[in-house]
């Protein structure tokens, strides 16, 4: 039952996917009547649409269907995002219908004597817009709304997704001894290492990482997408990445969709540090320094079996007063973090929206999206990440290479 929500989720996304592709079949009947004659064509092209993301599960055997897939949810995303709106225009027109005066509601004009003058005393009832007027608007604001979203979903597969940025972010930290500041941790999250981030993207991605020139590298969860077989592939490459303390991960929720025991066991391979509930010293200076903490995923609360966030079991390896870092993947952990004195906790989960068409959609869903926040002295840095999850495709948030430079006093 571990993924009835994932699973609830893919049912309610492919019938809203389907009715969207319903309205573009009949959309495109109506506003161009000659594809009449392609009817059957255009419906095998559509149907052969919208089940490729279902063809996944191949991708491993059939490297070329690969791209195909890719394009098969980035299409569903196009179709939905164009028919919300139309669908709202449509509502428009039918509100304005119906708050219209008709002839019938309309006052009975008093006739003259005189017939002749009969046409000047009748009052003028608004006419409705014609169906012509309305199919012409129709046909207009869908096609330009099914180019701009194509062109905007193909611009971030064949380019958003590879635009890594290195994001700077000092963070003052009273506890950290003078002798650690300038330490730097470059943190990269929601990696989804599978299907379309591959080994190649992978070290494409790490070069980011080599240069922010970090002390420590922190993986913030989502690091495997929804298959643990690519565990060993991706504990090997991360891995690999260079810093003087090393690389330290978390598991997000894919890791636990995709099998957490196989997960931890490729990152460990790979000579990451798996800090599930666990906490240990990264560096000392004298009486302090600073300590790394690292919690499970939220949702793995539901999994039972003593799965979820122990932030006191992670806090009680560290000396109490010594300064802290949390990997926890989810931001909203941060409202758990109160009573163990965290100063700084780094997450991901969100991808900065992934897809955001001149607005960011998750900030009405979310409360922490992206960047910087505050929450009652503890400082909570959301990565916008590395890989996708869905369409491989990125708008208006490109992946990130976060480093944080630890400031003292």
């Amino acid at each position: 039952m571990k993924h009835l929500g994932f699973i609830v989720f893919m049912l309610a996304f492919s019938g809203l996917s389907f009715f969207a592709h319903r309205w573009l079949y009949s959309f495109v009947l109506r506003t161009y009547p000659r594809m009449a004659r392609y009817r059957k064509p255009l419906l095998v092209v559509l149907a052969l649409l919208f089940i490729m993301p279902f063809l996944r599960g191949l991708t491993r055997h059939m490297e070329p269907l690969r791209h195909l897939v890719g394009i098969g949810m980035g299409w569903h995303l196009v179709v939905m995002a164009t028919a919300l709106p139309m669908g709202l225009l449509l509502l428009v027109f039918r509100l304005m219908d119906a708050l219209r005066p008709k002839a019938k509601d309309a006052p009975k004009p008093v006739l003259p004597e005189k017939v002749e003058h009969v046409a000047a005393t009748v009052p003028v009832v608004d006419a409705p817009a014609s169906p012509e007027r309305r199919a012409v608007i129709e046909g207009l604001a869908g096609t330009a709304l099914l180019g701009v979203t194509t062109s905007a979903m193909g611009w971030g597969i064949v380019r958003g997704r590879y635009d890594f940025q290195i994001e700077e972010v000092p963070i003052r930290m009273p506890k950290l001894p003078k002798a650690l500041d300038g330490f730097t941790i470059v943190q990269i999250s929601d990696i989804h290492v599978g299907t379309f981030i591959d080994e190649d993207f992978l070290r494409q991605g790490l070069e980011f990482v080599a240069k922010a020139k970090p002390d420590l590298v922190a993986i913030t969860g989502d690091i495997i997408d929804i298959d643990g077989r690519w565990a060993r592939m991706g504990g090997a490459v991360l891995g690999s990445a260079k810093a003087k303390y090393g690389v330290v991960c978390v598991p997000g929720n894919h890791d636990h969709y995709a099998g957490i025991d196989q997960v931890t066991e490729g990152m460990q391979k790979g000579g990451i540090d798996v800090l599930t509930n666990r906490g240990k010293v990264v560096a000392s200076a004298g009486k302090g320094g600073l300590a790394i903490l690292g919690v499970d995923d939220l949702w793995a609360r539901r999994l039972g079996k003593g799965r979820g966030p122990q932030l006191g079991l992670a806090k009680a390896m560290v000396p109490r007063d010594m300064a802290t870092v949390l990997l926890a993947h989810q931001p909203p952990f941060v409202e758990e973090t109160l009573p163990w004195g965290v100063d700084l906790q780094l997450s991901g989960h969100t991808h900065g929206g992934q897809i955001n068409p001149g607005f960011t959609p998750a900030n009405f869903l979310m409360r922490y999206v992206a960047g910087v926040y505050d929450y009652e002295g503890t400082k909570l840095y959301v990565n916008r990440g590395f890989g996708t999850a869905g369409p491989p495709s990125r708008l208006g948030a490109p992946p990130e290479i976060t480093k944080i430079v630890l400031v003292a006093g």
